[in-house]
């Protein structure tokens, strides 16, 4: 089974701000480790349809998570739902050689 795929919420989620719940950050995006944090993502539901007040969906080129504010006819998007990541990262250093500057 293939691992599900995350995306970044566009707008704000009631929960992120409080305790420790934190949007996702761009340095994710970039590869820069940060330590055992939690965050709010969506990902697909396998529904695609048009949403309904207070749902939430994907958009964009650059696809985002929008909640709908009201119910959206006409146009089908994929509906998200809303997911808590704790990302933990692990750190393990490994001697690959000797020093340089001290071999024989």
């Amino acid at each position: 089974m293939a691992h599900p795929r995350f995306y970044q919420l566009a707008e704000q989620h009631p929960a992120q701000g409080t305790g420790d719940i934190r949007p996702f950050m761009p340095t994710m995006a970039m590869g820069i480790p940060e330590r055992d944090i939690t965050y709010l993502m969506g990902t697909l539901t396998g529904e695609k349809r048009e949403p309904r007040k207070g749902e939430w969906y994907l958009s964009g080129a650059i696809p985002e998570c929008y909640h709908a504010l009201y119910d959206l006819d006409g146009t089908p998007y994929h509906i998200v739902r809303i997911v808590v990541i704790q990302r933990t990262v692990t750190i393990t250093d490994h001697i690959v050689g000797n020093d340089p500057e001290h071999e024989q």
